[in-house]
């Protein structure tokens, strides 16, 4: 069976070949919602958005397309698919609440005060994910493979909004040694 990293490096590999003469890269990331509004059940069935803006199942991906400046060529490098419902996902709400070192509420639902326990270990573990793990990750998966598979040494991340935070941009900036929009 195939399994969803083995696609990952395989789509990675195979874009970056179609890279090597280049000095420089424009890497555009995005999420995007894979929507599966009749399906009820599915393994870790997310909740994600129709265009409506309703809340619907299905998955979520995080997806990363080179943009070649000498051919203008779009290649796409990653499409990194999870679900906001998977047992190892944890939300911001619930990584503050970790954070802030707050116990479970007493009249929390015996479900909630399992939920809890099941954060607290993943977080001790740093097996859990969430977005912000998720973007670190890909961000830097593709850009430390560029580097290795390539001469190219100057990388571009394009990012909307929905990206802006300081800590993403340190990351990019110190960490990946690359540039970013």
């Amino acid at each position: 069976s195939l399994e969803s990293e083995s696609i990952d490096e395989a789509m990675l590999e195979n874009g970056i070949t179609r890279l090597k003469q280049n000095n420089e890269i424009v890497l555009l990331h995005d999420f995007s919602d894979l929507r599966k509004p009749h399906s009820t059940e599915a393994k870790s069935l997310g909740k994600v958005r129709d265009l409506n803006q309703n809340i619907i199942n299905g998955y979520s991906s995080f997806n990363t397309v080179a943009v070649n400046l000498a051919d203008k060529q779009l290649t796409l490098l990653n499409s990194h698919i999870y679900s906001n419902r998977a047992e190892e996902y944890v939300t911001e709400e619930e990584l503050k609440l970790q954070t802030r070192g707050c116990p479970p509420p007493a009249d929390w639902l015996p479900a909630d005060k399992t939920r809890y326990e099941t954060v607290t270990n993943l977080i001790k573990t740093d097996s859990y994910t969430n977005k912000k793990k998720i973007i670190a990750e890909q961000l830097a998966i593709v850009s430390k493979e560029i580097k290795t598979a390539t001469s190219i040494t100057n990388i571009t991340h394009i990012l909307d909004r929905e990206f802006d935070s300081s800590e993403i941009f340190n990351f990019i900036d110190t960490e990946l040694h690359d540039n970013f929009i």
